[in-house]
């Protein structure tokens, strides 16, 4: 890709960094207008510089959590990590909006 995955993974890295997704008081007008602006995303995808993902795949980017499968000592149990940015997850999602 000729393009940087991290323009599209804003809000996971505001959740890795801080615990939270939004950094604004609850109930406040800018915590709404967050996500009002997250649940856009979500349905109706995202541009960045003339790239596009879908919502689908910005939900998946962003707020899904797989299983992580590099467990260090027995017994530990798995955590929960956030995808990464694969090509091909990328043309997937564009042709499931597609069909």
């Amino acid at each position: 890709m000729d393009f940087k995955p991290e323009w599209f993974t804003e809000a996971r890295e505001v959740k890795l960094q801080t615990g939270k997704y939004c950094s604004y008081p609850q109930g406040t007008k800018a915590y709404m207008d967050f996500w009002k602006k997250e649940y856009d995303r979500c349905n109706n995808g995202m541009s960045v510089n003339g790239y596009r993902i879908t919502g689908d795949h910005y939900f998946f980017l962003n707020y899904y959590r797989l299983p992580e499968t590099d467990v260090k000592k027995a017994g530990q149990g798995r955590g929960l990590i956030f995808p990464a940015f694969v090509d091909k997850q990328y043309e997937y999602f564009h042709y499931i909006e597609m069909c």
